[in-house]
């Protein structure tokens, strides 16, 4: 049997246009768009201190995000985006003041935000009840991310065609942290039936009818004359959502950040004497140790088996 001869055009790079595509989809859209302002604050920061891009200017740099505050995510977000846009910088001495800034974090006193909880998710479905497009997407958002208990980047980076009906009901196909793998999340309750707790997959439904959106992107921008804008919905203007809502409902925002509603379903679902095997088949999380931090500190004082049948 002859082999098939398949043509081959290569580009610049020595490779065919086809695994040039494929090399570029190695990062997701999220991850190149935070390293993309990672190495532009490092560039300018080279810039401002008249320093070269070098192993010992890297050094400097998470030094400076470390004294300032900045959290170890941050930092080591800033880390991977720099080596990333230049793999020489990546020298032994930066890993070492890296493992330095993880040795000192651990040290530092926890500041957890509170868990963002059914009872709080309802609260604001019922504040959004203006009529307006806006209040229509932020219904769909809330309730959306709470009910599948996603990620920030899970949630923004939806698309229509991550919508699936099937068994008469709705599922959200979504790509999870540090994966290239889909996940199916299912929507409770059937389009239409509000007697379901937050009723999901109405508000996504609703959003999808007066939105008119049949292709891309399912979360978009809104303008204040309530008119939807062409680009997808970014992290910033997710974080921004989540702070005028909460504010708006007189919740003290400070408290929570927007992975609160993550943390409010894996407390709540507790609560509510929900096993971990079906509260980890809903997060998605591999390990009973990786769900374990999220439990509410309010959880654990009530819970503590010293509390219970002490007499």
């Amino acid at each position: 049997m002859t082999a098939k001869v398949l043509p081959f055009v290569a580009d610049g790079s020595g490779l065919s246009p086809l695994a040039s595509r494929l090399a570029a989809q190695k990062k997701a859209p999220g991850t190149v768009d935070s390293y993309r302002v990672n190495v532009a604050q490092f560039e300018q920061w080279l810039v401002d201190n008249g320093r070269d891009a070098v192993p010992v200017s890297l050094c400097d740099y998470l030094a400076v995000l470390h004294s300032s505050g900045y959290s170890r995510s941050k930092i080591n977000q800033a880390y991977c985006g720099c080596i990333d846009w230049m793999p020489s910088l990546n020298g032994q001495i930066v890993r070492d003041v890296l493992d330095g800034i993880k040795r000192e974090h651990a040290h530092r006193a926890i500041d957890t935000k509170k868990a963002f909880m059914l009872r709080d998710v309802e609260r604001v479905l019922s504040s959004l009840d203006s009529g307006s497009l806006r209040d229509c997407r932020d219904k769909a958002l809330f309730s959306v991310i709470f009910a599948t208990a996603s990620r920030k980047a899970e949630l923004l980076n939806l698309t229509v065609e991550n919508i699936v009906v099937d068994f008469d009901r709705i599922w959200i196909d979504v790509v999870e942290k540090n994966s290239v793998t889909l996940r199916r999340k299912f929507l409770p309750g059937a389009p239409g039936d509000l007697s379901v707790p937050l009723a999901p997959s109405t508000h996504l439904m609703e959003w999808l009818r007066r939105s008119e959106i049949t292709s891309g992107p399912l979360w978009k921008p809104i303008s204040k004359s309530d008119n939807i804008t062409d680009r997808p919905l970014s992290k910033r203007g997710y974080d921004a959502i989540f702070k005028r809502v909460l504010t708006k409902c007189g919740f003290q925002v400070s408290d929570f950040s927007p992975h609160s509603t993550r943390a409010g379903f894996i407390t709540w679902a507790s609560k509510a004497g929900v096993s971990l095997g079906e509260i980890m088949a809903v997060t998605g999380h591999k390990s009973v140790e990786s769900i374990k931090h999220y439990l509410d500190k309010e959880q654990m004082a009530e819970n503590h088996p010293l509390l219970k049948g002490s007499k």
